[in-house]
C-alpha cells in the first residue's frame, strides 16, 4: 500500500523504531455480500488500455 502513515503501523503493532517498513500487505477474502467501491484516485479501464 502507498502512502501508509509509518508511525501509526509501528504504533499499532508494537514495532520497534529500528525495523523498516517496506510495504503494507492487505490479507483476506472479500464478502460476496457487500460492493467495493473503487479508490478515488484509481483511473477507469478505458483511461488505461489503449486498443487499436
Amino acid at each position: 500500500m502507498d502512502g501508509f502513515d509509518h508511525n501509526g503501523v509501528r504504533k499499532a503493532f508494537n514495532i520497534p523504531g529500528n525495523y523498516w517498513i517496506p510495504l503494507l500487505l492487505a490479507v483476506g477474502h472479500f464478502s460476496s455480500d457487500k460492493e467495493l467501491a473503487p479508490a478515488n484516485w484509481c483511473k477507469a479501464y478505458d483511461e488505461i488500455v489503449v486498443n487499436f
